[in-house]
């Protein structure tokens, strides 16, 4: 088990991570992005029978989403870099956070590829962006799975 740093309050030596203390790969490569957002969601049915309160719920099914917005000469080498046919081409997105004093924090998502792009182009003096949306198939927070039993192919 990994020792976590204790957290100091109130921190006067060092501070909090922000945006800024975000480093984000995308199959591997260190792109700049303007946001990045990402959840795991599990849908479950509370179980009702002959009474007023629930007599259970099921295990439910996990669902997975990311958005992210990136300039749009980080989006051209990210899409020439995944090549013809990137709407179907699956990779890693690695977003790891570090900050003084605290401790490294890994989130893995796993299995993203560009299902919708969206280019926002208005006047004015704002850079141009494109923002991107993905289901991956996991989401590791912390690089710690939420699923006790999770699934293993072939060799894992």
């Amino acid at each position: 088990m990994t020792t976590l740093t204790t957290i100091p309050y109130p921190m006067v030596d060092g501070s909090r991570a922000s945006f800024v203390s975000l480093e984000a790969k995308f199959n591997g490569v260190i792109y700049f992005i303007t946001s990045i957002t990402y959840n795991r969601n599990r849908e479950i049915e509370v179980l009702y029978a002959n009474n007023r309160d629930p007599i259970g719920q099921t295990a439910g099914q996990n669902s997975y989403e990311t958005e992210w917005e990136m300039y749009l000469a980080e989006f051209n080498a990210m899409q020439k870099a995944l090549g013809a046919g990137y709407g179907d081409i699956y990779f890693p997105i690695d977003c790891t956070y570090s900050q003084d004093g605290l401790d490294l924090v890994h989130d893995q998502i796993v299995g993203a590829r560009l299902l919708k792009t969206d280019a926002p182009n208005k006047k004015g003096p704002e850079g141009l962006i494109r923002t991107c949306s993905s289901k991956p198939m996991k989401i590791l927070f912390g690089g710690i799975d939420d699923n006790p039993n999770p699934l293993g192919g072939a060799g894992a």
